[in-house]
C-alpha cells in the first residue's frame, strides 16, 4: 500500500559555505583555466577576493557541463552555493531545486509501453 505524505528530499550531510558572490564579495573575481574548460574533467574556477587571496573550487558535474554548453553563465554561478560534503572538498553546486523535474499529470498523455523484442540471432550474439 502506498502511504502519501509530504515529500522531503533526503540530503546527505552538506554544509553550505555560502553563494559564490557572498564568498568572494562584490569586488571579487572569478577566473577559469582555458585548458580545463576545454577538457572533459570537472571545471575548476579560481575565486579571488578583493584582498587578492584566492582559492580554486571545483564545480559539480552538472555545473561543469552547463558551463561548457553555455546553458549556465558565470553571472548565474554567482548565486550558486559552495558546498562541502563528507569528502571535505568544497564544490560549486546548482541550486537544490534544479535537480527535481516536476510535471503536471494533466499535461501528460498516457501511452502504452512496448517491450523491445530481440531476435533469436541477436540473443545468441549476446
Amino acid at each position: 500500500m502506498l502511504e502519501f505524505k509530504i515529500y522531503e528530499r533526503t540530503e546527505t550531510v552538506l554544509e553550505s559555505l555560502g553563494t559564490v558572490l557572498s564568498v568572494v564579495g562584490a569586488k571579487g573575481k572569478i577566473a577559469a583555466i582555458r585548458s580545463n574548460l576545454a577538457s572533459n574533467k570537472r571545471v575548476v574556477l579560481i575565486l579571488t577576493k578583493e584582498d587578492g587571496t584566492s582559492s580554486s573550487v571545483t564545480c559539480s558535474t552538472a555545473v561543469s557541463a552547463g558551463l561548457r554548453d553555455k546553458s549556465i553563465s558565470l553571472s548565474q554561478i554567482m548565486n550558486f552555493e559552495i558546498l562541502v560534503g563528507e569528502t571535505e572538498v568544497p564544490y560549486i553546486s546548482m541550486p537544490a531545486s534544479a535537480g527535481l523535474l516536476t510535471y503536471e499529470v494533466k499535461d501528460l498523455t498516457p501511452q502504452d509501453y512496448a517491450v523491445p523484442t530481440v531476435s533469436s540471432l541477436e540473443a545468441l550474439a549476446i
